[in-house]
């Protein structure tokens, strides 16, 4: 497993669904080249000796700036999980689809989730009440998008 945490720009400010996948594409190759997966192992042996520094560190350092430790960079998390190309069973029954279930932390308003099956893309949507109190809407938007788009490249 690799884990890899980019900030990358989504395009909403274009309005043209081609343009949009075109810019995101471009700026995930930078980012991507930029920032290289890091081996989950890695990661673990990392999380042995680091956290309490740099905790007292961050909590200091929040703290400090009137922040409370409620600083986010960022308010939306996306996440791509490759999966089978092939089918999956249980008890005999092929799984249909796979849709996953992420968290958020605290402040975060969203996080999208998206999970690769057999060729189809399964979505998973997880948000705060508070900053997304419609998430429905959020996931029709997605929908009716990723059909344009099918429309346009098909």
């Amino acid at each position: 497993n690799k884990v890899s945490g980019m900030i990358a720009p989504i395009g909403t400010h274009l309005a043209d669904p081609i343009e949009r996948l075109e810019f995101v594409h471009h700026t995930m190759e930078i980012a991507r080249d930029t920032h290289q997966a890091t081996p989950a192992t890695m990661l673990q042996d990392f999380a042995e000796f680091a956290p309490p520094a740099i905790a007292a560190r961050a909590a200091r350092l929040a703290y400090r700036n009137g922040r409370g430790g409620r600083w986010t960079p960022f308010n939306l998390v996306i996440s791509n999980v490759p999966g089978p190309h092939f089918p999956l069973y249980l008890a005999g029954a092929q799984l249909e689809g796979h849709y996953p279930v992420s968290a958020i932390t605290d402040g975060a308003a969203l996080n999208i989730t998206l999970h690769s099956y057999l060729g189809q893309l399964c979505f998973g949507l997880v948000a705060d009440r508070d900053l997304v109190p419609d998430l429905a809407t959020i996931l029709d938007s997605i929908h009716d998008e990723v059909a344009q788009l099918e429309g346009f490249l098909l």
